[in-house]
Formats: C-alpha cells, structure tokens, sequence
C-alpha cells in the first residue's frame, strides 16, 4: 500500500501488486516449494508485466487511464534473488542468535557447498522459477539448465552492494519504481548459447531465433 501511495500509477501491472499479508503469503509459498513439487507442477514460476512504457502513459491522475506494466526485464533477476538472500539471512541470523563464530563457518561451508553441488537455497531456488520451469512449461528444448545438451545460456552474478539507477538501465522508459533502491546483486555478464551478448556495460549483438514450443 505504500507504494502504490509514492508511485501511484507507475505500478499499475498485471496482475495487481497485493498487500504486505498476500505479498508474505507468496513468499511463504516459494520458500516451501521442493525438488518434488517443481517436478510434479510446471506452473510455478516467477515472471515480469514487462511494458517499457513512457511516463506520459503512467502519469493521469486517475489509475484507469493509464497503461498497464512497468519496465521490468533488467529489475526481474536481481530483485527477485535479492530479496531470496535477504529472507535467507534473516531466518539464518533467527537460527544462529548471537553465536557470531558458528554463523561464519555456517555460511562459508554453506556458499562452498552451493558452488560445488547446489541442490536447495536461494540460487536454486531463483534458477528454477526464473528459467528452468518456464522452459519447461513452454517446451523450449534445450533451455532453461545447465546440462549436457543444453545451451550455454547463462547469467554471471556479482554480490555486492549496489544501487539501482532507472536512468542507466536500457530500458527505454529510463523511469523504473526500483530507482535508488539498495541491491545486493547484479548482473555482470550474459552468456546467448556460450556467445557473450551483455559484457557488463554493453548489449552485443547477438544470434538470436524464434524458438519453436
């Protein structure tokens, strides 16, 4: 609700923004999905009302008449497992209380075992409702997972600290309801069937397709 009362129809989407108590609820929801229950349901997955419309479409005073959809392809990644880690470490920091010693060795054996053999947490977690479900459910052979046959579509990731600004995005709205929000990864390199097409600062030219589903 307070978003909506800052941003007022900049964040007209489909479908709507909820409340603090439904918004919880989808976060509860994600957190207890499994191995077994993306495997037996295709549905969940995590998406973006993608519109890179003007301000001149956002700005009526009445919500109805302004265009639905937000600028949201370079915000979806980041902020979603943004805020995967941030509950992440919340509920750890819960769990561990003040034992500072225990919480280090925890989260370095824990970083070391998602590099190695990731099969649970928030990376999985984002890869999976990100593009392995959403390849599936469309049927786009070949996407969606690192694996043998599979192409080399790939996202390189930094964590850090960092700050979302709307006028350097490429996007061409540059407005976007993120700008100046804190963020704890980005993007820094994406790979297009092992072709680099984004170096960090650029967007390269690359060989895209139709994909048949």
């Amino acid at each position: 609700e307070e978003d909506m009362l800052e941003h007022g129809a900049q964040l007209k989407i489909n479908p709507p923004l909820r409340n603090s108590e439904q918004r919880e609820g989808l976060w509860e929801f994600i957190e207890t999905l499994d191995s077994d229950t993306f495997t037996r349901d295709l549905s969940f997955s995590v998406t973006s009302d993608h519109v890179a419309w003007p301000l001149t479409r956002k700005d009526k005073p009445d919500i109805f008449d302004n265009s639905s959809g937000m600028p949201g392809v370079e915000t979806l990644l980041p902020f979603f497992l943004h805020s995967l880690l941030e509950r992440e470490q919340h509920r750890l920091d819960g769990f561990m209380g003040s034992d500072l010693d225990a919480w280090k060795v925890w989260t370095e054996d824990s970083s070391r075992a998602w590099s190695i053999a990731p099969r649970s947490g928030p990376f999985v977690t984002a890869a999976r409702l990100l593009a392995q479900n959403p390849a599936q459910r469309f049927r786009l052979e070949g996407k969606g997972k690192i694996a043998l046959g599979f192409d080399a579509d790939l996202a390189v990731l930094e964590r850090g600290n960092f700050t979302w600004r709307a006028a350097e995005s490429h996007s061409s709205a540059k407005w976007s309801p993120f700008d100046g929000r804190s963020i704890s990864v980005k993007v820094v390199h994406t790979l297009l069937r092992g072709e680099t097409v984004w170096d960090g600062r650029n967007v390269l030219e690359g060989q895209g397709y139709w994909l048949k589903t």
